[in-house]
């Protein structure tokens, strides 16, 4: 796929091998993410001349984190700041991937808030904005980068 946003759109000439690996250490191998960075490889590609040059896979860097973070935050819209933190402090401890019953999770937020009606708001709000997702009444942040990210933005370690 990411070969295919480099030379079938972008026109790459040589070996596109080094630029796929690069891109495919940032995208996980989520769909979304090889687009943020194909799309920007390729427009790259064409403003080098057809060429993949090291300084032209750093601005697809750039601006693919960037396509990112606001792939994010839109995810994250209407979830607060505050309610960022807990969750972040919830999976903090949790290897990405690695889930959790919906009462463990209520529970955790419960403490966050000593408000059950704000805890079980923020669980349905997660799950609805896709940062939470269900696999047999288990959840899990299921994006890996995302969970990275919750952790590296609003974790008491990121302050």
């Amino acid at each position: 796929m990411i070969h295919d946003w480099l030379v079938k759109d972008g026109g790459a000439k040589g070996d596109p091998t080094p630029w796929i690996n690069e891109i495919a250490q940032k995208t996980s191998g989520w769909p979304q993410h090889i687009s943020a960075y194909g799309d920007a490889a390729s427009q790259q590609i064409k403003k080098d001349h057809r060429k993949m040059t090291p300084k032209g896979v750093k601005i697809v860097h750039r601006i693919g984190t960037e396509r990112l973070e606001a792939y994010y935050k839109q995810r994250a819209k209407g979830i607060s700041i505050k309610e960022r933190f807990a969750l972040a402090k919830l999976i903090k401890n949790i290897k990405s991937g690695n889930e959790l019953g919906r009462e463990d999770i209520e529970t955790a937020l419960l403490n966050e808030f000593n408000d059950s009606d704000k805890a079980k708001n923020l669980f349905t709000r997660a799950v609805e904005r896709g940062i939470l997702h269900s696999q047999e009444e288990l959840y899990s942040i299921p994006i890996p980068s995302m969970h990275n990210w919750l952790i590296s933005n609003y974790s008491s370690d990121s302050i």
